[in-house]
């Protein structure tokens, strides 16, 4: 972080190689944020000055390190279950697509139901995973009348229901970044 405001990206030689081209904007300091995105502010005031636009973990009530969501429960609008290794997220975004993000947020799989607000996840006790918003069901799984008992998100990158006879349904996604 230079005193001009700009961050740049120097290689051992001293050769530039990248930079975020903020000189003379008052930038001080770089801040990861917990949605991921990285920004250069001016401190004190905390003026954002530039970003790498790379948000969208989703901040709010959350799952935060559970890999499975059982039966009976729900995932609200802005929560996410993650792998147990921590790379493979399924969030429930606001608009209520259901994504698997990869590694830095890479979406492997989606529903494409966006346009549902203030959507819920829940798996349901019948086996049936299913979407909902204030209007009703708007996707599901269609695994109502099985044993699913669980949907579980695998290190493997694939999103999975479980029951006692197997695995149910399946995003197929597995080794999919």
């Amino acid at each position: 972080m230079q005193d001009d405001g700009n961050l740049v990206l120097y290689k051992p030689t001293g050769e530039p190689v990248w930079a975020s081209d903020t000189d003379g904007s008052g930038a001080d300091q770089l801040k990861i944020q917990a949605d991921g995105n990285a920004v250069l502010y001016q401190t004190p005031a905390g003026t954002p000055k530039w970003a790498t636009g790379t948000g969208g973990r989703p901040a709010g009530p959350s799952f935060a390190g559970a890999s499975q969501l059982p039966a009976g429960g729900t995932l609200l609008s802005g929560s996410y279950l993650r792998s147990p290794d921590g790379r493979f997220a399924l969030v429930l975004q606001d608009d209520g697509n259901l994504l698997l993000m990869g590694p830095a947020f890479h979406p492997i799989w989606a529903s494409s139901t966006s346009g549902h607000p203030s959507g819920r996840l829940i798996m349901q006790e019948d086996g049936n995973l299913v979407l909902y918003d204030p209007g009703g069901a708007y996707w599901s799984s269609r695994t109502a009348g099985t044993d699913a008992s669980r949907l579980e998100i695998q290190d493997d990158a694939n999103a999975v229901l479980y029951g006692p006879s197997g695995a149910l349904w399946a995003t197929n996604t597995v080794d999919r970044t």
